[in-house]
């Protein structure tokens, strides 16, 4: 029997706080190659935060603070080392 395949993208506990304030606590979620994921909710919810924080768009947010892990093909993107611009141009 094969191995699955790895996600295509990985959240693992992922918070956002803004000066304290607590936006989105404890999301999880695995998003594997092929599907198609779509976010809804109220206004306010942390939907923009979500998206944010996959672009490492919160990194421009003064106080802004992102915990849990982010993955991208295997790759932890919210490690200082990686490279911004690269992460952004992919899909």
């Amino acid at each position: 029997m094969n191995a699955p395949d790895p996600p295509r993208l990985e959240l693992n506990g992922v918070t956002v706080r803004y000066g304290g304030q607590t936006a989105i606590r404890d999301v999880t979620l695995r998003v594997n190659s092929g599907e198609v994921l779509a976010i809804v909710g109220p206004s306010g919810c942390g939907k923009s935060t979500l998206l944010g924080c996959l672009n490492r768009m919160t990194d421009l947010v003064e106080g802004a603070e992102v915990q849990g892990g982010i993955r991208l093909d295997g790759e932890e993107i919210l490690s200082p080392s990686i490279d911004l611009q690269r992460l952004r141009r992919r899909a």
